[in-house]
């Protein structure tokens, strides 16, 4: 059914047409949910993300927690260069740089020109467009100029990009060029250029000064990027005693749309958490820019180390309120994500590098970007997104709330016919020594409200409250209570008045046995068609909502009539069964609008109920004449409580007589 529904172009020849066909029959509920899942996929999430397993989409229904690296899904949001150091001075528009260092520096920003274009990073691109524009920086013709050798992988950083470049054709002078975090490289440079070409020594206190440079820059938002590079000959290639080229800082100038979408995941009851190896200080600036922390909030900003070293306790708590965990391993990650899940938490990850495959496979859903992200990194993830941002997660989401919800409707549905066909068969033979439906009116009714049903129901559209509810999460149930009770009131309707029918019809309506059959079978037709109304909201009032929306839901309801009428025609012509006339249509009908008030009637009554069983939140009480205000959590109604005193006192009491020794226990 999946290789059928997925395949390209939607193009069905006559034989997986027929098949189909007989699968619906024999299977409805698979083809139904299988059809939906693929389509909604499809339609909501497009061309733009590639996931092996469809239905993964149902578990990003129920995540709760996000995971995401500095380096994965937030630094999306565009960037641009705000602030450049040569040396101690930032460049300005009349700043005057040496030749020698200026070409070092378009050397070092070049080597971003030499990755693949679905590898460049955003940051990358930035950087590039903004060497054209300030420094007339050609990569075409510097990619001419110059040979690329080699990249090599620092083993201080992984974020550091290393790449040997010889000039003219790859003859010497050969330079190893360094581009990644400040603070990683200012740790293996010697020495560094000042805007004059002058390469001096970095001491103790230059080095305090560059270190003071990048704090300032973190804390106004500045991602800080160093460059610097060193020349190597064949005997000598290793790390260190490098000279720093320039000193870029880089702000996003996107934030507001990012934290828009992390504003909609808080409300959807989804926490983000920012775990990497980068630095707090770093972490917490990017956090809080695009609101993942706010001031004043028990977030917390931890280190690696600090929840490593915790005992299992304490580390249960503080994976409850982790906001950002920075200087971390991949162990602490992978350790954060089995926390979460010993929690209940349905964790997502979003990773794009070879060291992320852990945490990518130890979570409920793992999450990669296509367009940077390792090869490895892609494979062992189960949702690829091709081209996006974070936005992008939070429309699979949406998907996935879209699937379970419309899942949850049919769900109803389906088991609320599957009862009534199996019950009304049961009482009538048992009472009567007959069922007034045969077994090929079931099978009709069965086979096509269950496709016919499956496309008005699972095909519903997404509405906003979707993203304004408590997600699921991995412990939550499928079928609500409200759903057993709609489901209950409906099946006792049903076969109560078909029974009614069967027993007491002909003497009060004074019609034929034949027609009676006829009108119980439709009636039971009818009430499935009108109870698809009633399975749309299992726990809202207005059972109308945005019905106008779903063309889907109008196609399968109106074809399920014509296919009724179509069918008693011929039962009519072929097994001799009672045509109805115009007035028994109009009865079966309004049979089903009643199933509608015994829904509404239903609701009223629940809510009735949770209103006096339980206290309202804020509600005012007196407490020894002092009013005070009630906690808002449910509580059992004063009213209650004598009525409970009593029934404990009659326990006691019973208890007591049946206990060999006279007490109670």
């Amino acid at each position: 059914m999946k290789r059928v529904a997925q395949r390209p172009r939607g193009m069905l020849n006559t034989l997986t047409s027929f098949t189909l066909l007989l699968a619906g029959i024999a299977e409805g509920v698979p083809l139904a949910v299988t059809i939906a899942v693929t389509c909604w996929n499809k339609r909501m999430l497009g061309e733009k993300t590639f996931a092996p397993e469809p239905s993964i989409t149902l578990t990003m229904a129920s995540v709760t927690i996000v995971c995401t690296d500095k380096t994965g899904a937030l630094p999306l949001a565009p960037q641009e260069v705000e602030r450049c150091w040569i040396g101690k001075e930032v460049i300005s528009e009349d700043s005057k740089v040496s030749n020698h260092v200026l070409e070092a520096f378009c050397d070092g920003i070049g080597i971003l020109s030499l990755f693949p274009e679905n590898s460049q990073t955003p940051m990358d691109n930035s950087i590039l467009a903004w060497a054209a524009e300030k420094w007339d920086l050609k990569t075409e013709i510097w990619k001419q100029l110059h040979s690329f050798i080699e990249f090599k992988q620092s083993t201080h950083n992984e974020n550091i990009v290393v790449a040997l470049v010889g000039k003219d054709g790859g003859n010497w002078p050969r330079f190893l060029h360094y581009k990644g975090p400040a603070t990683p490289i200012l740790d293996l440079c010697s020495q560094f250029y000042d805007i004059e070409g002058i390469t001096r020594p970095m001491d103790i206190s230059e080095r305090m000064i560059f270190g003071d440079i990048v704090g300032q820059m973190l804390s106004e938002g500045f991602e800080p990027i160093t460059f610097a590079c060193k020349q190597v000959d064949e005997s000598r290639s290793d790390e260190g005693n490098l000279t720093m080229v320039a000193l870029l800082g880089l702000k996003k100038t996107g934030w507001e749309d990012t934290k828009e979408v992390i504003e909609e995941c808080g409300e959807a009851g989804i926490k983000v958490v920012v775990a990497s190896s980068e630095e707090v200080l770093k972490l917490q600036s990017i956090a809080t820019g695009f609101g993942v922390t706010r001031p004043g909030s028990d977030a917390l900003v931890i280190t690696g180390e600090e929840f490593r070293n915790s005992s299992d306790e304490e580390r249960m708590d503080m994976a409850a309120r982790i906001s950002v965990m920075g200087n971390s391993l991949p162990s602490d990650r992978l350790l954060l994500v089995s926390c979460l899940k010993d929690q209940g938490h349905t964790v997502a990850v979003v990773g794009n590098r070879t060291n992320d495959i852990p945490m990518l496979i130890a979570a409920d859903v793992g999450i990669t970007f296509a367009t940077w992200s390792t090869d490895i990194a892609r494979k062992s993830t189960d949702i690829v997104i091709t081209e996006g941002n974070f936005k992008s997660i939070l429309a699979i989401m949406k998907s996935g709330r879209c699937i379970y919800s419309n899942m949850q409707k049919y769900i109803q549905f389906q088991l609320t016919m599957t009862l009534a066909g199996l019950l009304i068969p049961l009482i009538t033979n048992a009472s009567y020594g007959s069922s007034p439906i045969t077994t090929i009116q079931f099978q009709w009714a069965i086979s096509v409200l269950t496709l016919l049903g499956g496309l008005a129901l699972l095909m519903e559209p997404p509405c906003e409250m979707l993203m304004k509810k408590f997600t699921p999460g991995r412990e939550g149930q499928l079928i609500t209570k409200a759903m057993w009770v709609n489901i209950f009131m409906q099946t006792a309707y049903q076969v109560s008045l078909l029974a009614t029918m069967q027993s007491k019809g002909p003497t009060i309506l004074g019609l034929k046995e034949k027609v009676i059959e006829t009108l119980i079978f439709n009636s039971f037709f009818v009430c499935q068609v009108f109870n698809k109304f009633n399975a749309r909201e299992p726990e809202k009032m207005n059972i109308f909502r945005g019905v106008y929306r779903s063309k889907w839901f109008w196609v399968g309801t109106v074809t399920a009539f014509l296919l009724q009428l179509a069918f008693l025609e011929m039962a009519h012509i072929i097994a001799k069964d009672s045509r109805l006339k115009y007035a028994e249509w109009g009865m079966c009908l309004f049979l089903g609008v009643v199933s509608w008030c015994i829904d509404l009637a239903g609701k009223c009554i629940l809510r009735v109920m949770k209103k006096w069983v339980t206290k309202p939140p804020g509600a005012v009480v007196q407490d020894n004449g002092n009013l005070t205000s009630a906690v808002p959590e449910p509580a059992c109604n004063l009213k209650l409580l004598p009525l409970m005193q009593k029934l404990k006192a009659v326990y006691i009491r019973v208890k007591t007589i049946f206990t060999k020794d006279g007490e109670a226990d």
